[in-house]
């Protein structure tokens, strides 16, 4: 049953190897063509028999190599059947001339064939044999194809003086040679074949690691998303309800104070709405792509003193060398986490940043001097922005460092080291 299966399935052909069997056919159609032109002039009965049988399968051989249909209907027979007659007819013709010669008595001392003119016909198929079933199957060929020399110079011994010792010699000789080509050729083949595994499993293992790459990223920006609507829509609905359980514990004794805290609301809610605006621009709009890394920073420095009060200290060479769009927007959202934290958080009065390259190492320090935090404590739970920034650094490759204390502001800075 495992025979049939493999029998009914198509065979794979080495890459490139039907293209280099048609063009041995073809040059050797094209030399028949040649030989069949100048038979008016040689005479000779024996040559124009071994020219007219090889033009013949040559020409079927050619047919059939560009009749992409036989491939799907013979599937595992398609390559044996023009090897066998590639091989057999050759000697079968070279033959079928002697015995010619020898019958109309133009041959003395004849021989079944010429050692050269017979390398040359099996050439084609010692090639793709070689190439397509390894150095085993060479040796069956070279067997096969003395045998049956053998057999015809046993039969043409007896019509003639042909010497089969002579004969004996030859095929040993071009065994030889067919045999130590055929392990050169079947050798370099699998060596090809083991290259092309090794590509392969190389490709399928830099699929995985894109796909996983890709999931990867596609975890972070939900967790940064996850973060900016924890920091607009859930802090400002957590202020909103507890305003609003004020409004209600105070509304029938103290009905000035609640409409000053439903001021309060309103007030909160329009900040909410404001930043949850500007979080979702944030998402839609491709700063890095219109503005480049450089001018993104710094406008989004000036949109966030603008709304904090704070004064923006931006400093940045003109130009830095060409990076990743990958690393890119993680440099934009660590600077822009720590803006947000910033405008939310510190009060500060003075933020400064920082970018320059030391060599091949990129800094960049981005410093306020507002309220700062215990930056050896645990972050407080729900609070993902300083755990996001330094997920990011690390998907860049780079390093980053967070200073603070509460009364000393705080201070980022980062290293990525960039390839030469």
């Amino acid at each position: 049953m495992m025979i049939m299966k493999n029998i009914d399935q198509p065979i794979i052909i080495e890459p490139g190897l039907l293209s280099l069997f048609r063009i041995f056919m073809w040059i050797q159609w094209l030399i028949l063509f040649l030989a069949f032109c100048n038979l008016s002039n040689s005479g000779n009965e024996g040559e124009a028999v071994q020219v007219v049988l090889s033009l013949f399968y040559s020409s079927i051989l050619l047919l059939y190599l560009r009749t992409e249909r036989l491939q799907r209907w013979l599937k595992y027979f398609y390559l044996p059947i023009p090897l066998l007659i590639a091989t057999v007819t050759p000697i079968v013709a070279i033959a079928l001339a002697v015995q010619t010669r020898l019958d109309n008595y133009l041959m003395g001392d004849a021989s079944v064939t010429d050692a050269g003119t017979l390398i040359l016909w099996l050439l084609a198929p010692l090639v793709v044999v070689a190439a397509q079933y390894g150095l085993f199957v060479v040796v069956i060929f070279c067997v096969a194809t003395t045998g049956l020399e053998m057999f015809f110079a046993v039969q043409l011994a007896e019509i003639g003086s042909v010497s089969a010792n002579v004969i004996w010699e030859q095929s040993i000789i071009r065994n030889l040679i067919f045999i130590a080509m055929g392990f050169i050729i079947s050798r370099l083949i699998k060596e090809q074949r083991r290259q092309r595994k090794s590509l392969r499993e190389a490709n399928q293992q830099l699929t995985q690691y894109a796909v996983t790459q890709e999931q990867l990223v596609v975890s972070r920006e939900r967790n940064r998303m996850a973060r900016d609507l924890h920091d607009t829509l859930a802090h400002t609905l957590s202020a909103v309800s507890i305003q609003l359980e004020a409004v209600t514990t105070i509304w029938d004794t103290s009905p000035d104070v609640a409409r000053q805290r439903i001021d309060k609301i309103q007030e909160i809610t329009r900040d909410g709405l404001g930043e949850t605006r500007r979080a979702l621009q944030a998402l839609r709009s491709s700063p890095l792509d219109d503005l480049g890394l450089v001018m993104a920073i710094r406008v989004m420095g000036a949109k966030a003193s603008e709304r904090a009060g704070f004064r923006f200290h931006f400093h940045a060479p003109d130009v830095i060398p060409e990076l990743p769009s990958a690393i890119e927007l993680n440099l934009y959202r660590i600077a822009e986490e720590a803006l947000n934290n910033v405008v939310q958080h510190a009060q500060a009065q003075d933020v400064w940043f920082r970018l320059e390259m030391d060599k091949k190492i990129l800094k960049l320090q981005i410093r306020d001097n507002g309220i700062g935090f215990d930056s050896d404590a645990d972050p407080p739970e729900g609070h993902f922005g300083l755990v996001g920034m330094t997920e990011r650094a690390q998907i860049c490759g780079g390093i980053i460092k967070i200073q603070s204390d509460p009364t000393a502001g705080t201070k980022i800075n980062l290293e990525l080291g960039l390839a030469k």
